[in-house]
């Protein structure tokens, strides 16, 4: 019996040795998993800080672009209202052969005719300086 218990013992402790030996394989295997899940996610946080910072400068520039088109806009609507502010319109032009040349007009300036259809819009050349522009000042 004695030797009976002998062998079971020592089978016993086979089988004990080769767990253990799994299990510090395994456990090596889990450590070199772990240590490469770390790396993995260290990795992962430079990169998000690197993108964050990415994302606040782009956030700036938009609100740089933003402001810079609400004065671009404001610009081009004073633009286009001053440029307007030098115009005159000269309504009841008839359509023939160079109607809309500069002696022509001249003629029509100084010898109304409502009847006529068309309309002509001519710029001044110096709007805000000559008040009453003679027909010589427009601008072609």
């Amino acid at each position: 019996m004695r030797s009976a218990l002998s062998e079971e013992f020592t089978t016993l402790r086979a089988d004990i040795n080769a767990v253990r030996a799994e299990i510090a394989s395994n456990a090596g295997a889990i450590r070199a998993e772990m240590s490469s899940i770390e790396t993995d996610n260290e990795d992962m946080k430079g990169g998000l800080s690197t993108w964050s910072d990415e994302v606040n400068t782009l956030q700036t520039t938009v609100a740089e672009l933003q402001s810079e088109l609400v004065k671009l806009r404001d610009k081009s609507e004073d633009m286009e209202v001053r440029m307007k502010c030098g115009n005159i319109r000269i309504v009841g032009v008839e359509e023939r052969p160079n109607s809309a040349s500069p002696k022509e007009v001249s003629k029509i300036i100084k010898h109304g005719d409502a009847e006529r259809p068309r309309v002509i819009i001519a710029k001044l050349r110096h709007s805000e300086e000559s008040q009453s522009s003679s027909p010589a000042d427009l601008q072609w």
